[in-house]
């Protein structure tokens, strides 16, 4: 679900805006407030499109259901990874007759950090960062 939020500009630094939202007890009702870019002043730091000055009162894109789905495929993709490791290893361990819990471990270790390097090489940070779409007009 795609919804338009409403807030207030802090401050803004080059391409980036602070808004704090105009009802920050909303934030606590949502399910990702903990992986939010809100801190501890409870601003939200997002992509400035519309040329938004202090003090503006604008309205920002947030796109929850995207930002849920690539969570849970990015986890789902991690799990089965690890695992993989996990049985690769313990398969290798078996075969050349090493420490199969050791390599199962290491095999593990080894594909999760084959999926952050994967995680890196893709991610695409304006994708997850807010954005101010309309500035309101005073009447």
């Amino acid at each position: 679900m795609k919804k338009l939020e409403e807030g207030k500009v802090e401050r803004v630094e080059s391409e980036f805006a602070y808004v704090r939202p105009t009802d920050p007890k909303l934030c606590k009702k949502c399910a990702l407030s903990a992986l939010c870019a809100m801190n501890s002043s409870q601003q939200i730091k997002m992509l400035n499109l519309v040329g938004a000055k202090e003090g503006d009162v604008v309205r920002f894109d947030v796109n929850i259901d995207e930002l849920n789905i690539r969570f849970v495929k990015f986890l789902t993709f991690s799990l089965f990874m690890m695992l993989v490791g996990i049985f690769g290893g313990y398969l290798l361990g078996e075969k050349i007759g090493f420490q199969k819990e050791l390599l199962s471990l290491l095999g593990g270790g080894l594909f999760l950090f084959f999926v952050y390097l994967v995680y890196k090489k893709f991610e695409n940070k304006e994708e997850k960062i807010p954005k101010i779409v309309e500035i309101e007009k005073e009447e």
